[in-house]
């Protein structure tokens, strides 16, 4: 069996010992030698840090141990997208559960943990707890969308503004391809990534017409 997926809780094992030993890696980056008897029970569920601050499976540690995982856990799903982009947690936070809630204070409910400039990694000025829906729309890919002097911040806030669809809202900013014919962008109407550099990533490739993305 491939240790490097053999993961309880906070800990992944990543390396096997003698003596049936785990050396473990706990999503707040700190590593933890365990039995192998004691791991597969799943008792231990890190190296310790959940018991320091006495909020063992509180939102604000699940947001810290995703955070750590994603950006320095090389075994991490989601570490192509943050660690491997050269987004990391800062020196104060890594390792250091109690000064990220120093910082960040209590998460909400039902709030999540933002890069305010998705460009940077996570420190006290970069960070803060936003709804989910927020979440979505500060993404890398994120734009705002430009109609007759309106700015909006979604497709969906558009298309129920002007009472059409957000394929329609879409076609106005961007133009649109049909049965071969391009069609340019309404006058007026444009859309501009949050994080300039971005680039377009449609299927559909469109010329430079008024103003680029």
């Amino acid at each position: 069996m491939d240790i490097k997926i053999k993961r309880v809780h906070m800990l992944e094992v990543i390396e096997k010992l003698p003596k049936s030993l785990y050396r473990c890696l706990c999503d707040c980056g700190n590593e933890k030698i365990l039995r192998v008897g004691h791991f597969n029970t799943g008792k231990m569920k890190s190296c310790g840090c959940h018991w320091k601050t006495g909020m063992t499976g509180s939102r604000e540690l699940i947001s810290y141990s995703n955070m750590m995982a994603r950006c320095h856990n090389k075994n991490n799903k989601r570490y192509k997208d943050y660690g491997a982009k050269g987004i990391f947690v800062c020196e104060e936070w890594r390792n250091n559960f109690k000064q990220f809630i120093a910082d960040m204070g209590k998460c909400p409910d039902g709030y999540q943990i933002d890069r305010i400039d998705n460009t940077k990694g996570y420190y006290k000025e970069n960070c803060r707890w936003v709804s989910p829906k927020e979440n979505m729309l500060n993404r890398s890919i994120s734009r705002n969308w430009y109609l007759y002097g309106n700015k909006f911040t979604c497709l969906k806030d558009a298309s129920k503004f002007f009472g059409v669809s957000t394929c329609s809202i879409s076609a106005w900013c961007l133009g649109r391809y049909v049965a071969g014919k391009y069609y340019p962008p309404k006058n007026d109407c444009y859309a501009e990534y949050i994080y300039p550099a971005q680039k377009l990533t449609s299927g559909v490739p469109v010329p430079n017409v008024g103003k680029s993305l």
